[in-house]
């Protein structure tokens, strides 16, 4: 059995879920970021994608990212579990960022100074990041979640409906292959 127009409607779905991902990801203050953008780096919207599959159970769409890391940023990271320091440090690279070193000054207070990003600055803050995040772990923003939930409810009549001409197509055709009855459009 063939459902052309189901199908139809499982692709659209498809393709509006992913729109509506990478809007939320290109969101300023989505999920409670206070005025940051999700998609620092705009590579884990451009990763975002699906695919689909017939099989004799039904119609199976998985969404997929190019992305490791799009499963913590949707689902976040318990605390517990030290991230990679070298995707830290990646991640430090490529942001606009200044960093910061505590030192103790003459008057023996604590302040920041801020220093130059090299190597080393970039590992050590890509370790103190990690012990935080080990620490306190990372809230999620499921940018994913609410964009299944949002195009799924639209999804509802037009699959409904996609499902009657389905029916009807296959019933159609069936009847066509009986001789003993007349069936016309």
């Amino acid at each position: 059995m063939e459902f052309k127009h189901l199908n139809k409607v499982v692709d659209d779905f498809g393709k509006e879920t992913v729109r509506l991902a990478r809007r939320n990801l290109n969101l300023k203050g989505f999920a409670g970021k206070k005025g940051r953008k999700t998609n620092s780096s705009g590579d884990l919207s451009k990763g975002l994608g699906y695919k689909i599959q017939d099989t004799k159970s039904g119609i199976i769409i998985e969404f997929t990212s190019k992305k490791d890391y799009a499963k913590f940023v949707e689902e976040g990271r318990k605390k517990g579990s030290m991230p990679p320091v070298d995707a830290l440090k990646k991640w430090i690279k490529q942001k606009k960022i200044r960093l910061r070193k505590t030192v103790t000054n003459k008057a023996g207070q604590k302040v920041n100074k801020f220093v130059t990003k090299n190597d080393r600055s970039i590992s050590q803050a890509a370790f103190a990041m990690a012990k935080q995040i080990k620490k306190k772990g990372i809230k999620p923003t499921p940018f994913f979640g609410e964009a299944l939930d949002e195009s799924f409810e639209a999804m509802k009549p037009k699959a409904q409906e996609a499902l009657v001409k389905d029916t009807k197509d296959i019933l159609f055709e069936d009847f066509q292959k009986n001789p003993n009855i007349n069936v016309t459009r």
